[in-house]
This record gives C-alpha cells, sequence and structure tokens, in this order.
C-alpha cells in the first residue's frame, strides 16, 4: 500500500480488511525495521508485490516517495503488461497524469467503504484462504474438538 504517514489510519484499516480476507498486505511499517535502508527495503517491497494500491490524498500526490513508487510500479505494468498500479482515492484529489485512463476506487465517503472494498477484493482475484481443502478444514476441527475436550477435562478437575 503506497502512502503518506498523514494517511496511515486509513491504510492501518484497508490493511487490516484486506488481510481479513486473506490477502498478504506489505506496508512499511511492519516490513522496514530501524537500520534498514528504506530505499532498498521500499523498492523489494514493490519487486515482490503483485499489485501496488496507491493511496491518493492531497498529501500523497506531494509527496516525492509516493510518486517515486508509483513510477516503478508503472514500469513494471508496462514491462510486465498486466495490471499492477490500484488507484485509491481518499479525498477529492485531482488524478495525476500517469493515472488518469485508471478506473479507481473511490473510498473518500466511508458510507461506501464496503461496497469499494469488495471491488478492491475483486480486482485481487482469489486469495489464499487459511482453509484451503476439505482436509485442512477436517484437520481444523479435530483441534477444536481436542480443545473442548481438553477445556472441559480441565473444568471437570476444578470442579466447576
Amino acid at each position: 500500500l503506497s502512502h503518506t504517514s498523514k494517511d496511515k489510519p486509513f491504510v492501518r484499516k484497508l490493511a487490516a480488511d484486506l488481510r481479513r480476507y486473506g490477502h498478504t498486505v506489505w506496508i512499511d511499517e511492519a516490513e522496514i525495521n530501524i537500520g534498514d535502508s528504506l530505499i532498498s527495503k521500499i523498492r523489494e517491497g514493490l519487486d515482490q508485490v503483485d499489485y501496488v494500491a496507491v493511496i491518493l490524498s492531497k498529501a500523497s500526490i506531494k509527496s516525492q516517495w509516493v510518486q517515486k513508487e508509483i513510477e516503478i510500479a508503472s514500469n513494471r505494468e508496462i514491462e510486465e503488461k498486466k495490471v499492477i498500479v490500484l488507484p485509491i482515492i481518499i479525498e477529492s484529489v485531482s488524478i495525476p497524469g500517469f493515472l488518469k485512463g485508471k478506473l479507481y476506487a473511490d473510498f473518500s465517503s466511508e458510507r461506501h467503504y464496503n461496497e469499494k472494498l469488495h471491488l478492491l477484493l475483486r480486482s485481487l482475484g482469489n486469495s489464499k484462504s487459511v482453509v484451503n481443502t476439505n482436509e485442512d478444514y477436517e484437520q481444523l476441527e479435530k483441534i477444536r474438538k481436542e480443545l473442548e475436550d481438553a477445556k472441559e477435562t480441565i473444568n471437570t478437575c476444578l470442579g466447576n
């Protein structure tokens, strides 16, 4: 999620929602540690991700960092001949020239947040679900049953 620090509250919410639907999200505060090179870590992240969601706000369209991230992702989009840059508007702004021809997700109204989230999820495609197969589901159910049995045994021993 390409953004400025001023847009962190929205970015954290969006990241949490995307993760809730099974998507892996690269966000600077979770990926960059003290002492890391900002430039190399961000470049590494941009090279590894499938999509770059660019959060467009009054602050971000002025940010040189965000502009550079968009440039790198746009070049990748051209080279790979597939959609990589996903513009997300959170405030009424003038769309930067190289993003003008793209359909964007307009999250500027909290009232339409869920609707726009689902459109974004559709663009991202299938996620890696926590439970992928019947075997995984059965294993999870077995663990739940063992946990319930253990709780019941503890409660019996404690006289509850």
